[in-house]
């Protein structure tokens, strides 16, 4: 009976052993959910800092750099006007031309053509002199160089004038001098006194280099 007893208990312990195995081999899973390995974190690699846009210079004006004339008038009206040099539009010196251009245009061999514009006067030099260092008479009788304009502001334009134009510089290239004359105008605005001063190269002529 001792005998049967003890191989009783050790069937049982046999068995439970063989439970506990079992209960064992069951997956985590079952009880608690898998974790994924950490993953290393990717080296992120910052942009470079970009510079700052940087605004464009302003286009220099073609004409600014020929030359300009500058107008001062004073008296009957008073103005300060400076134009650019606008090519053709601006000067013709005849000399400056090609033959066949001057043909083809009426143009003389010698001579000049200045218009200095602006909002405030209108002025147009002429002369059909040979251009040379010198001065010329400008209005009156027989006078070398002729006034044409208009003051727009005061609705007047130049009926006579009086002075002397002085050429300071001639050449193929370039033309510079100053005018020096008094002008009446209509309607009349009183005794109006023109101080011009110009230096203009050769630009936008059949013959200029």
């Amino acid at each position: 009976m001792h005998k049967t007893l003890a191989l009783t208990m050790v069937l049982c312990a046999c068995g439970g052993d063989k439970e506990e195995a079992r209960g064992s081999s069951a997956p985590a899973s079952a009880s608690e959910p898998a974790r994924e390995p950490a993953r290393p974190e990717s080296a992120v690699t910052p942009e470079p800092a970009k510079p700052a846009p940087v605004a464009p210079a302003p286009a220099a004006s073609p004409e600014a750099s020929k030359g300009t004339c500058k107008v001062t008038a004073t008296g009957g009206v008073t103005l300060e006007q400076t134009s650019e040099h606008g090519g053709g539009r601006t000067l013709n010196v005849m000399q400056w031309h090609t033959p066949e251009m001057r043909t083809r245009m009426g143009y003389k061999e010698h001579g000049m053509i200045l218009n200095c514009g602006g909002k405030d006067i209108r002025l147009s030099i002429l002369t059909n002199k040979e251009l040379a260092p010198g001065k010329l008479s400008v209005g009156g009788k027989g006078g070398d160089v002729r006034l044409l304009g208009e003051f727009p502001g005061e609705k007047a334009s130049i009926m006579k004038s009086a002075g002397t134009l002085e050429i300071t510089a001639f050449d193929d290239q370039r033309i510079a001098g100053t005018l020096d004359a008094t002008v009446t105008t209509l309607p009349a605005r009183g005794d109006i006194t023109l101080h011009v001063t110009f230096d203009l190269q050769c630009y936008g002529l059949s013959g200029c280099k």
